[in-house]
């Protein structure tokens, strides 16, 4: 079984921001999730980090998509090492 790596959703809504961390083994499930976190909540916009943080800092890690209400999720193509 592969390590489950750190990945954090990031959002905005018209009330509030916040975050929610999500521990996957792959970048495709992570996005599954953090689609399926995001329909709930009305974003006007969220990012997709990997982090190699235990406990993630806001704001911080390589951003691997992004989504707008326009735009839906978007994949970046910078990619963490």
């Amino acid at each position: 079984m592969l390590p489950r790596m750190p990945y954090l959703m990031e959002y905005v809504t018209n009330g509030s921001i916040g975050r929610s961390i999500i521990y996957s083994a792959s970048f495709g499930d992570a996005l599954i999730k953090a689609k399926n976190a995001q329909r709930g909540l009305q974003c006007n916009s969220a990012v997709l980090c990997h982090t190699p943080e235990s406990d993630p800092i806001f704001g911080n890690g390589s951003i691997l998509a992004s989504y707008t209400p326009a735009d839906g999720w978007r994949i970046s193509e910078v990619w963490p090492r």
